[in-house]
């Protein structure tokens, strides 16, 4: 496994790979699909971070929050889930059930503009993507 310090100064095309702002990370959780139904239903969207005991450093974490509940969300309560977000790939990752990778359209512009503007290319994407948080 490359360690972190290794990915971020891993040269891309003239620039240097640097990680994701916690700004930016929340940003990327509130563009998941759940959050864009929830606010396109009129719902205040909110993510707020925590720390789990367990969390690891390579990971920004989230709890994310609805004043609507979507109807794909298994809870009538505004809990939308819990999100961890890689700092080198900008990846939005469900953290308690499953580790999916999240994945929408909006979602994967704003991981691009995110990614352009700290040098992540694919390749440390795709490496970054085996590390759970």
């Amino acid at each position: 496994m490359i360690s972190a310090a290794m990915q971020w100064s891993l040269a891309l095309g003239g620039c240097t790979a640097t990680p994701i702002s916690q700004l930016e990370a929340q940003h990327l959780v509130t563009l998941i699909p759940q959050a864009v139904i929830a606010a396109g239903l009129g719902g205040k969207v909110e993510a707020k971070q925590y720390d789990p005991s367990d969390g690891k450093d390579m990971f920004f974490y989230f709890m994310l929050l609805s004043s609507v509940s979507p109807p794909n969300t298994p809870l009538d309560n505004g809990m939308l889930g819990y999100y961890a977000v890689n700092k080198l790939s900008g990846q939005v990752i469900e953290a308690v059930v499953g580790a999916e990778t999240m994945r929408g359209q909006e979602l994967e512009r704003f991981q691009a503009k995110v990614r352009a503007k700290h040098c992540i290319g694919q390749t440390l994407v795709s490496k970054s993507e085996k590390l759970a948080p």
